[in-house]
C-alpha cells in the first residue's frame, strides 16, 4: 500500500534541508573569514617590510653613544674613539679601543671579526670592509663603496679568544656586539681617505692621549668630590664637639664614637685623594712619553 503524502512531512524535510544549508553556509563563512584574516595579516606585514623601499623612508635606528663604553666580557670593554665619513667618496672610518679595566685580561689573546652593512632604500651591498689592527688595544675599520643614500650603517663585532684554554672560562664563545650609526649623526670629513699604517699609528697617539686626558679629568672630578665631602664632615665634627658640653656621659660616649667615625671617613678620603693624585701623575708621564714617541714619526 502506498504511503500517504503528508504536508507536515514536507515541511519537516524543508526544515532539515534549510538547517543543513545553514550549517554549510556557516562553515563556509567561517573559513572565508579565517582565510581573509590571514591574507590581511600577511598583506600588512608585507607592506611594512616593503614600505621603506616603496615610500623612500628609512627605519628607526639609534646611533651608538660614543661617550660610553660597550661591555665585551667581564672587565673587558670596547670604546669608540672616532667615527667619521666622507660622503662624496663613500668612505666610513671607525676607530675602536679595547680596554681591560682590571688589567688582568691579556688583550693579545683576543681577536675580533668585523661585519659592516648599510641599510638603504635601494641597491645591493657592494661596500667593502678593511680592518687595520694597530695594536692589541686599537683597531681601525674602513668601510668603502657606500652609496650616498646608505641611511644607516650596522656594525657587528664577534670577539673570540685565540687560546680559550688559557682563560678561566670561554665567555666570548658566542659573544656578538652590534650597534648602528645613522648617516646624519656621523662626523663629516670630506678629506677622509684610507691612511697607511704609519699614518694611522700617528693618529693612534692622538687617540691614546685623548683617552688618557679623559681619565685625568675623571680623577680630578673624584678628588673634587672627596675634598668637598671632607669639608662637610669637618663641619659635622665641629658641631658635634660643641654639643659635648651639654650632654650626659652616656650621650658623650655616643657622640665621641660618631666623631671618631667621621674622622676615619676623612682619613679614608685623604688616602683616596692621594691615590688619585698618583694616578694623575702617572697619566701625565704617559702623555709625555706618547708625545715624544709621536714626534719621532714626524
Amino acid at each position: 500500500m502506498k504511503k500517504r503524502y503528508s504536508i507536515h512531512e514536507n515541511k519537516n524535510q524543508k526544515k532539515k534541508d534549510k538547517s543543513q544549508l545553514d550549517k554549510v553556509y556557516r562553515k563556509t563563512k567561517g573559513a572565508k573569514l579565517y582565510l581573509g584574516a590571514i591574507i590581511s595579516f600577511l598583506s600588512i606585514g608585507f607592506l611594512i617590510v616593503l614600505s621603506p623601499m616603496v615610500l623612500g623612508k628609512s627605519y628607526d635606528y639609534q646611533t651608538v653613544d660614543t661617550s660610553n663604553s660597550i661591555n665585551v666580557a667581564s672587565s673587558l670593554n670596547v670604546y669608540i674613539d672616532d667615527m667619521e665619513i666622507n660622503e662624496e667618496d663613500g668612505l666610513f672610518k671607525l676607530v675602536l679601543r679595547y680596554q681591560d679595566d682590571t688589567k688582568t685580561k691579556s688583550l693579545s689573546n683576543v681577536k675580533s671579526e668585523y661585519k659592516l652593512n648599510y641599510i638603504t632604500n635601494k641597491g645591493n651591498d657592494s661596500a667593502k670592509t678593511k680592518v687595520i689592527k694597530l695594536s692589541d688595544e686599537y683597531t681601525v675599520v674602513y668601510y668603502q663603496g657606500l652609496p650616498k643614500d646608505f641611511g644607516v650603517i650596522s656594525v657587528t663585532i664577534q670577539p673570540r679568544y685565540v687560546y680559550p684554554e688559557l682563560e678561566p672560562s670561554d665567555d666570548l664563545k658566542d659573544k656578538e656586539i652590534k650597534f648602528y650609526a645613522v648617516d646624519k649623526d656621523i662626523k663629516q670629513n670630506n678629506k677622509l681617505e684610507i691612511e697607511t699604517t704609519s699614518d694611522l699609528k700617528k693618529d693612534n697617539f692622538v687617540y691614546q692621549t685623548k683617552a688618557i686626558r679623559t681619565e685625568i679629568e675623571l680623577e680630578k672630578e673624584k678628588i673634587k668630590k672627596l675634598e668637598l665631602s671632607n669639608k662637610v664632615v669637618e663641619k659635622d665634627i665641629a658641631k658635634a664637639e660643641q654639643e659635648l658640653d651639654f650632654q650626659t656621659l652616656e650621650e658623650q660616649t655616643d657622640t665621641k664614637n660618631e666623631i671618631n667615625s667621621m674622622k676615619t671617613t676623612i682619613e679614608n678620603n685623604k688616602v683616596q685623594i692621594e691615590e688619585s693624585n698618583k694616578k694623575i701623575s702617572g697619566y701625565e708621564e704617559k702623555i709625555s712619553q706618547l708625545e715624544k714617541t709621536a714626534s719621532s714619526f714626524e
